[in-house]
């Protein structure tokens, strides 16, 4: 069953049922020692396609590899 869920896992990493996640921001949030900060009621926006892609994250990202 474990490779059976690593090619599970690999194919939504590769084929996700959503692009992207919304979500709003239900208090102010200060982000670190950066100065910045999220307002409440401010939309953020998770690229869950580009992220699973990243080369950064995954190497050869484009690649079905349930070895991963």
């Amino acid at each position: 069953m474990n490779y059976l869920d690593n090619v599970i896992s690999e194919t939504l990493r590769l084929y996700p049922s959503f692009s992207r996640l919304e979500r709003v921001a239900g208090a102010d949030y200060k982000l670190g020692s950066t100065g910045l900060v999220i307002s409440k009621g401010t939309t953020l926006v998770i690229p869950v396609y580009a992220l699973q892609r990243d080369p950064k994250l995954y190497p050869d990202p484009n690649r079905f590899d349930p070895d991963k």
